[in-house]
Order: C-alpha cells, then sequence, then structure tokens
C-alpha cells in the first residue's frame, strides 16, 4: 500500500479536538488503517451536523464556512453546500445564495446550474438582492433555468428594489437597460431613467451617466457630449456610457448577446465623442473580429478616436489622456509620436487613477508593474 496516505485518512486531518477520542475507537498516532480513520472521519462529521440537522439553522451557516475554510474540519465544498442548503430551508437566504454559488461553479464538487437557478430563486423569495439579480441573471442567459425574458426583467427590477446585499446597483442599471430597449418589457425611456437613478443613488456610476445621457437625448443636447470639458471629475474621467452599453451586449451580460446590437452602439457612442467607442470599431475593423476587415474605414474611426482623446485630455481627464498616449505610441489614427506617448503613458499610470484603490480607479492593463496598484 505505500507510504503515501490519501488525503482525509490521515491523523493530521482529524480536528484536534477530537484526536483524543481515537483511541476510543483503537486508533493510535500511529495508525495507518484507512478504513478506520474514514470511519472516524464520517462519525466526527455526523456528530458535528447533528445540531444543524435538528434545526439549529445558525449551526448550519456556522459549519458551511468551517467545511469551506478547512479551518475546524477537513475542507470538503460539497458538505458545504449541503450546510448552508440547509440553513436556505431555515430561511436564511444568505445560505441560499451560498450553496447556490457553489452548485453554479462546480469548485471541488459538482456542477449543478439548475439546482442553484432554483437556490437563487429561493433566496429571492427571502428577500435577498443579490440572490434576484443572480436568478435574473440565470433567466436571461438560459443557465440552469429556460431563458424567460419577461421574468428576467422581472427580477432585475425586484432585485432593484430589494435593499440587502450590495447587488442592487448593478440590478437597477441592468433593468434600466432593459426597459430603455424594450427587452422583456414595454420600451419606457422615462421608467428606464428612473431605474437608472436609483442606480446612480447606489453610487452606480454607469446609471449615473446614463441619467444625464438620456436627459441630454430628451432635450436634443446629445450631439453635444464629450464636445467641451464638463464637470466631469479629473480622476475619473469619462465613463462612455454608450461604449459600456455596448460591451453588455457584446458580453451577453444582464441582456441577451447581440453583437449587432453592439456594433451600432459603438457607433452611436463614437458619433457623440465617446472615444472609446471609436477605438473599439477601429480595432474590430482593423482585426476582422466578427466582420469583414476594412483597413480604410477602421483607420477612420482610429482617427476619430484620437481626436476625441485629444479634446479630452485637454480637460485633464486621465483616462482619455492615457488611450492618447496609447496612441501616439503607436501610431494610431495619425503620425506616431513616440516621445509624446511615452509621456502621457507614464503619467498616467502613475496617476492616482491607476495606483489608487479607491472605488473608480482604473489600473490600467498596459502600464509598468512598479506604477501599479500600491
Amino acid at each position: 500500500m505505500g507510504g503515501t496516505e490519501a488525503p482525509g485518512t490521515t491523523l493530521e486531518h482529524v480536528p484536534l479536538p477530537l484526536r483524543a477520542d481515537l483511541w476510543s475507537f483503537g486508533i493510535d498516532s500511529s495508525a495507518r488503517d484507512r478504513s478506520s480513520l474514514a470511519a472516524f472521519a464520517e462519525a466526527c462529521a455526523r456528530i458535528a451536523e447533528k445540531p444543524c440537522l435538528d434545526g439549529d439553522f445558525e449551526a448550519c451557516m456556522t459549519l458551511a464556512y468551517e467545511y469551506l475554510n478547512g479551518s475546524e474540519r477537513p475542507q470538503d465544498n460539497g458538505r458545504g453546500a449541503a450546510m448552508f442548503e440547509k440553513a436556505c430551508q431555515g430561511w436564511y437566504a444568505s445560505g441560499c445564495s451560498s450553496a447556490a454559488r457553489l452548485y453554479q461553479n462546480g469548485h471541488g464538487m459538482a456542477k449543478e446550474e439548475a439546482r442553484a437557478a432554483k437556490l437563487y430563486e429561493q433566496g429571492c423569495d427571502l428577500g435577498e438582492s443579490w440572490s434576484c439579480y443572480e436568478f435574473a441573471n440565470a433567466l436571461n442567459e438560459g443557465r440552469g433555468v429556460l431563458a424567460d425574458q419577461a421574468r428576467a426583467t422581472q427580477y432585475f427590477i425586484k432585485a432593484c428594489e430589494t435593499p440587502a446585499n450590495g447587488a442592487e446597483a448593478a440590478a437597477c442599471a441592468g433593468a434600466g437597460e432593459r426597459v430603455l430597449e424594450g427587452i422583456g418589457a414595454q420600451k419606457d425611456a422615462i421608467r428606464a431613467k428612473q431605474l437608472y437613478e436609483q442606480a446612480c443613488v447606489f453610487a452606480d456610476l454607469h446609471g449615473c451617466d446614463m441619467v444625464v445621457y438620456l436627459q441630454d437625448r430628451s432635450t436634443g443636447q446629445g450631439a453635444k457630449r464629450g464636445l467641451a470639458c464638463g464637470p466631469a471629475s479629473p480622476y475619473l474621467g469619462p465613463h462612455e456610457p454608450l461604449v459600456f452599453r455596448a460591451r453588455l451586449y457584446s458580453e451577453g451580460k444582464k441582456v441577451p448577446k447581440d453583437a449587432a446590437k453592439a456594433m451600432l452602439l459603438l457607433e452611436d457612442g463614437c458619433t457623440i465623442g465617446e472615444g472609446s467607442g471609436c477605438l473599439s470599431l477601429g480595432s474590430i475593423l482593423a482585426e476582422g473580429r466578427a466582420v469583414p476587415k476594412d483597413a480604410a474605414r477602421a483607420a477612420a474611426f482610429h482617427k476619430k478616436a484620437r481626436a476625441a482623446f485629444e479634446r479630452r485630455c485637454k480637460c485633464d481627464e486621465v483616462f482619455a489622456c492615457h488611450n492618447l498616449g496609447v496612441m501616439y505610441s503607436k501610431g494610431l489614427g495619425g503620425p506616431k509620436k513616440a516621445r509624446e506617448g511615452a509621456i502621457l503613458v507614464k503619467k498616467t499610470c502613475e496617476s492616482e487613477a491607476n495606483t489608487g484603490s479607491g472605488y473608480g480607479a482604473f489600473h490600467f492593463s498596459d502600464c509598468p508593474e512598479s506604477s501599479g496598484p500600491k
């Protein structure tokens, strides 16, 4: 059999407070009897789980975390999920969502998406916004449950209106997008704006941007967006709401995946001065991603992106200055300006927007490691 023991079968995996009881099972500290040790470990687990199984649901939560952390007993995600699920049956909403996450991800245990979706629904019924939000995503993506856009929208709205567990901001923004575009609901720009306003109250920056964007659109001011310096923070820079929306459709997050819709939003964003929209379109056309390659159109969009970033960089917006530096360094959208590009990239990489840890920090991916978050 050899001298190597399988995980969970040696004395070191038995909780310290219970080791003294080994002798009552006829097992000493040099035991190599796998079946005896396994039986002892199972007996210990059953004793520990008894209060939970008898209805002490707080004990279920405590035990579940112990199984996940491997602190007081051998790590066992499957058993941890079972304890969370038992707590869920006892009206612990966080037990529902915690078990659901384990079944959804399948780390160290079997992946069960249908079971996860059902647990998220139960957690939502118990008033947890995170569960409502995740169940809405499951309905949108058809993950573990039949895709149902009308129900998905209802659950995004429910998550938005359920103040607990921190999913409200993302849920309100998702609900706003769906109502704005008529996904699973009637198109309603006024109601969408209200939902985005709620997202903004919960500190969702995209929600705040969309409130301004919809206000601009209703007053005919949208075409002027991005053409002059505004009140945007130099730390955060412009958040470019249409580019953000395009990403949602490109990735299928909160809304059904729709590459054509994403392209249209990027074009609209580019038209109103969102530099990242122009830059993304230029890159897509240059590389031929999901569309035929078109070098001439790619160059035209890169030129627009460069002009937009130059305008916004004059307003000291870090995001725009960084992208402009990268474009200068690569010669995108105009002549190569290696020295100016390097100066801009260095300056923005050393700025608080990259090195800070606060909400809204960019942490630019193309900065040297030494200039990253401290």
